[in-house]
């Protein structure tokens, strides 16, 4: 989101505080479900800019039985930034029990302190519950623990896979859409963001998806399905899509030279032996264990140079800046994986000072 409240203007305060009381009155230190006809409506946050960025800023959702049409997403109150926010409009603070994610905060102080967090690994990525707060309101909790610099790989998947591809085929065909992909990755998510009204976080889903072995059709267990809230006639659109079918074609000739790669074990028939069908869930996996074999390097290297981190499967956040052509180098010279970092320095105070 790139609004930015003007908290100079009489009628931005004058709104704000409105919805501060409301969502006060409404969620206060419980957990709520509320429609979002709801939250658009006037009486709540409104559907200005103003509304949707506190909304963003100021729920948390934490439904687990989110269901469209039959069940109400779920949120509870993002404290934290309701304090700074009373702060910025010149309200007292204002102490309500901690949420979740400053629970989890708290209770993960020590690991915090040190940078050494204890992680569960599955399938080749690393997991930490903190993994798990809303990208929304992530860069505030990790500013205030000192963890600024925020680092992920560019086009991680698409780019790790094709890679590997040309370097078990160095012959192979040159896949021109992929490489379009990869070189314009955004102006292709805006396009189909445009084209079929999804939002950036559904277009990156279903993108990465077909990568990984994902199909586009209407079975009712299909994810693609699901990231396009089980509506079956956008499925129908994006089938036509002329740019979607030729990247379609392209991954499947890609996936054509990775499959030699991939083990899934056999099946028998009597004396007959045949290797099992490679479904997407082996595609996956096998794209974690390219990430890993990259992410690793970056670990080891974190951890010479004394920099506290915390593992984001393929990024990281830190405590201290990390020069991004440095660890790229160091991870061609490891694996002969060409990389981008993109990276950003968390610093929402300063943002803000500058919105006013």
């Amino acid at each position: 989101m790139t609004y930015k409240p003007n908290w100079c203007d009489r009628r931005t305060r004058q709104r704000a505080q409105q919805i501060i009381l409301w969502v006060e009155r409404y969620i206060g230190s419980e957990q709520r479900c509320l429609h979002s006809k709801i939250l658009r409506s006037k009486a709540a946050f409104g559907d200005s800019e103003l509304g949707r960025y506190l909304r963003s800023c100021l729920l948390i959702k934490t439904s687990v039985a989110y269901k469209q049409g039959e069940f109400s997403q779920q949120y509870t109150l993002n404290n934290t930034y309701l304090n700074y926010l009373r702060d910025q409009l010149g309200m007292p603070a204002r102490t309500l029990p901690m949420t979740s994610i400053e629970r989890r905060f708290q209770e993960q102080a020590a690991e915090i302190h040190s940078g050494e967090f204890e992680y569960t690994e599955v399938g080749g990525r690393w997991y930490n519950g903190l993994q798990l707060i809303p990208r929304d309101v992530k860069p505030l909790f990790w500013q205030e623990h000192g963890y600024l610099y925020d680092y992920d790989i560019d086009s991680c998947a698409p780019t790790l896979l094709y890679q590997q591809a040309k370097k078990i085929k160095s012959k192979i065909k040159p896949l021109a859409y992929v490489e379009f992909y990869i070189n314009h990755k955004q102006e292709v998510r805006d396009e189909l963001m445009i084209k079929y009204n999804l939002s950036g976080s559904q277009v990156k889903q279903i993108i990465n998806a077909l990568f990984q072995g994902g199909i586009l059709n209407s079975y009712e267990h299909n994810k693609i399905l699901r990231y396009v809230n089980m509506m079956t006639y956008k499925i129908a659109q994006l089938k036509q899509d002329q740019f979607l079918v030729a990247l379609i074609k392209d991954i499947k000739a890609m996936w054509s030279v990775l499959r030699g790669q991939i083990s899934t074990g056999y099946t028998y028939q009597g004396d007959q032996r045949r290797s099992r069908r490679i479904t997407g869930k082996h595609k996956t996996n096998y794209y974690k264990q390219l990430e890993g074999e990259v992410m690793s390097v970056v670990w080891r290297s974190l951890r010479r140079n004394g920099i506290k981190f915390f593992k984001e499967h393929d990024g990281f956040r830190s405590d201290q800046f990390v020069i991004p052509c440095e660890l790229e180098q160091e991870i061609w010279r490891a694996t002969g994986f060409d990389i981008k970092f993109k990276w950003s320095k968390v610093d929402i105070s300063q943002r803000d000072k500058e919105s006013q």
